[in-house]
């Protein structure tokens, strides 16, 4: 009897390990099937991204990157990136030396941003913001760095338009408030002259009149051109 109570107590154990075993393994397969759900949004995520992300090995050699990345350097390059390709092999000369550079300062740890105007020749000028940054693995050690870089063409050109049109308006505040100043202070006085001889005006009175008005009237019109410039 007591033989077989101890099989049947271990039978029970079996049993319930078994289940319990059943109840783990099936948390463990949603567990995992939610994670990959949520590495699927991740990932849909970071395709969708307008910004050009790539992540580079300590080497430089490129890990990943996202769609825009891609479309990116085929356009501008006529390079169908691939990973394991060096990032300085297809920049321009002119912007290698500068990428190079930050990226050794983001594996020591920094982080860096910077703006750059990209020149592509044919195909025109390009603003960028860029951003490198130390990539740290679970024991805080830097294993590569991220790259984006944001196009900011847009922002550029209408912060230019702003920096001219308040150049603009300075200019038209200065002949406001000194370039009237003398033909006008030349035309009062003038007049008074002309009121002190009854009105009776001299040809040399007129003469300067009319060249104190002359300027004047060119002061104008210098305005008129500087407000009607397509920037202002």
């Amino acid at each position: 009897m007591k033989v077989l109570a101890r099989q049947a107590i271990g039978v029970m154990e079996l049993k319930l390990s078994i289940d319990l075993l059943g109840k783990s393994l099936k948390g463990l397969k949603e567990l995992r099937k939610d994670k990959s759900s949520d590495e699927v949004k991740l990932r849909s995520m970071f395709e969708s991204l307008s910004d050009s992300y790539f992540l580079l090995g300590k080497q430089g050699q490129i890990i990943d990157f996202n769609n825009a990345a891609y479309r990116f350097v085929k356009d501008k390059y006529g390079i169908e990136l691939s990973y394991g390709r060096i990032m300085t092999g297809f920049l321009t000369q002119a912007y290698r030396e500068i990428f190079s550079q930050h990226f050794k300062n983001a594996l020591n740890g920094d982080r860096v941003q910077l703006e750059w105007l990209a020149d592509y020749g044919i195909m025109g000028s390009i603003w960028w913001d860029c951003v490198f940054e130390p990539v740290k693995n679970e024991w805080s050690e830097i294993i590569g760095v991220s790259y984006v870089a944001r196009n900011i063409n847009d922002r550029k050109i209408d912060e230019e338009k702003i920096k001219e049109q308040n150049r603009l308006l300075s200019r038209v505040a200065e002949i406001q408030s000194h370039d009237y100043r003398g033909p006008v202070a030349s035309i009062l006085g003038l007049m008074n002259l002309i009121e002190a001889d009854d009105y009776k005006a001299s040809k040399e009175y007129l003469i300067m009149l009319q060249s104190a008005v002359k300027n004047l009237d060119e002061k104008i019109q210098e305005v008129v051109s500087v407000v009607s410039t397509p920037s202002f």
